[in-house]
């Protein structure tokens, strides 16, 4: 069972995780500002990233699909080109988001990586 197939899915997965991250990251028992703005921000961006997967994974196919027959202008350098299929654009900009999170995955990759010889033998 997915727990990100809808929005209301999406957004209760978002709040839980980040009460358990900022639980595990708090580690104190009274109020605490710093750690309250920390979870704050840890909801904002799990949600955030949840409502992304749902609408880019599952929604841009759904909108695909049922918009195949639709045909629009292109445009190129501000100017109409060949038509396109409402389909075409939006699993376009689908591409593009996977593109984006296969470098988000690289860049992560990559900063784990050190350059530097910190564990140089003295």
């Amino acid at each position: 069972m997915n727990p990100l197939t809808s929005v209301r899915n999406s957004i209760a997965t978002g709040i839980a995780l980040s009460i358990v991250v900022a639980f595990v990251l708090s580690g104190s028992v009274g109020f605490n500002h710093l750690a309250f703005t920390r979870w704050l921000h840890i909801v904002a961006g799990v949600m955030w990233i949840g409502l992304l997967y749902y609408f880019n994974v599952v929604q841009i196919p759904g909108l695909a699909a049922a918009n195949a027959d639709v045909i629009l202008p292109g445009y190129t350098h501000l100017q109409r080109a060949q038509p396109v299929s409402v389909a075409h654009h939006l699993l376009a900009y689908a591409e593009m988001f996977g593109r984006d999170r296969a470098r988000l995955a690289a860049a992560k990759a990559a900063a784990n990586w050190c350059p530097l010889g910190s564990g140089a033998i003295a």
